[in-house]
């Protein structure tokens, strides 16, 4: 048996060398998937790849004990029935059963508080009776700034060291530990986004995900693709970061130009959008820092535009006029004076998309029920954890 080869590893470089023609850039993708890995070997990693200054803020207290919960949960049940349990959200189609018990975690907050509390939280599914019952199993108390949890069994009442649970303590300590410098999929998303953004790239869709990177970014395109490639998984299948060759013609040039023209406009809606926000604001009550921050981006993205305009011959006016535009109007609410100037572009210059998007923030998806680890495959219901 002849012994295995190792596979050559193609870069764009080899690419480029076999097919000849120059590149104008790169139409970049990516996908992230299974990714599992502890904040050493991520930071090590972007260290590597000369990205260390993308390294993600660990998990918050509330998303690492959500997380740890989970896999406690799920590992505790699955030792006492012997039974895998996947993470779903209800019953298959076609099940016959007239009873299902299911773990969920719900979340007390209260704004301003120093505390929230996760409940974990039995609900009996009866399907003779068309009826639902639930029972509190254990809650965990979570100071938000410290991180310090308090465990009790008790369904309700002042959560304290007096009425503590010491051997769930103890059980979940070491899960909330591990999971507090544990990345995972969701966490890295922004991250990947941001490194590619960092190269000069423009969206060219207006949900973003696609994006075109200019040729003379290749090499870092390469470290993204190998930082990527390079995350560990729980799994067989792999993240990866997709670059797609664009060549060198009066044709592909004329398409990008065009692309990347409304991929511009689409970033001006949302920097006009997100200026609203401050604009609307009561004076004094935004920091002149804040402004600054804003009026560097916008600094940023004249001279991109400028760049493009030079690679692709693209049409830059009404561009630099929308950003001219937000410029003085960030200007204006330091100043505390009243703007008298539409921020934004004309409609006849924007993209005949939607109306201006307002800005989102990032789910808190730990204020959303989970449905945890159902009852086992035989149809019994789930043991209680306690």
């Amino acid at each position: 048996m002849s012994k295995p080869t190792d596979t050559p590893t193609i870069t764009l470089s080899t690419i480029e060398n076999q097919t000849g023609p120059d590149f104008l850039g790169y139409v970049v993708n990516w996908r992230l998937m299974n990714i599992r890995v502890q904040e050493s070997d991520l930071k090590l990693a972007l260290d590597h790849a000369g990205f260390s200054n993308h390294l993600p803020a660990l998990p918050t207290p509330r998303k690492a004990l959500r997380r740890a919960l989970e896999a406690w949960i799920a590992e505790r049940t699955q030792q006492q029935t012997g039974i895998p349990q996947p993470v779903v959200t209800a019953a298959s189609d076609g099940e016959d059963e007239n009873q299902k018990e299911t773990t969920l975690i719900r979340v007390i907050n209260k704004a301003g508080a120093e505390h929230l509390v996760f409940g974990i939280v039995s609900e009996n599914v009866d399907f003779n009776k068309l009826g639902l019952s639930y029972g509190t199993q254990l809650r965990i108390l979570l100071h938000k700034k410290t991180g310090e949890i308090v465990c009790t069994t008790d369904a309700d009442g002042v959560i304290s060291a007096q009425n503590e649970s010491s051997q769930v303590t103890r059980e979940i300590i070491p899960y909330y530990n591990e999971f507090r410098r544990l990345f995972f999929t969701d966490d890295l998303s922004k991250m990947v986004h941001a490194i590619v953004t960092s190269m000069n790239a423009v969206s060219l869709r207006k949900e973003g995900g696609v994006y075109f990177v200019p040729h003379a970014e290749r090499h870092q395109i390469e470290l993204a693709k190998q930082l990527i490639a390079s995350l560990p998984t729980t799994s067989s299948e792999k993240p990866y970061l997709l670059a797609i060759p664009v060549i060198n013609s009066e044709v592909a040039k004329a398409d990008v130009a065009l692309a990347i023209h409304y991929g511009f406009l689409d970033e001006l809606k949302s920097m006009a959008s997100d200026l609203d926000r401050f604009a609307q604001a009561e004076p004094g009550s935004v920091r002149s820092e804040t402004i600054s921050n804003r009026l560097l981006q916008y600094k940023h993205v004249k001279e991109k535009v400028g760049m493009y305009a030079t690679l692709l011959s693209m049409q830059q006016g009404d561009i630099v006029k929308g950003l001219e535009a937000l410029t003085r109007k960030a200007q204006e609410i330091v100043l505390g004076k009243p703007s008298t100037e539409n921020p934004h572009p004309p409609a006849s210059q924007l993209s005949s998309d939607d109306p201006l998007p307002a800005t989102q923030s990032d789910p808190d998806l730990s204020n959303d029920e989970t449905i945890m680890p159902p009852a086992a495959a035989t149809h019994a219901s789930t043991p209680m954890l306690f």
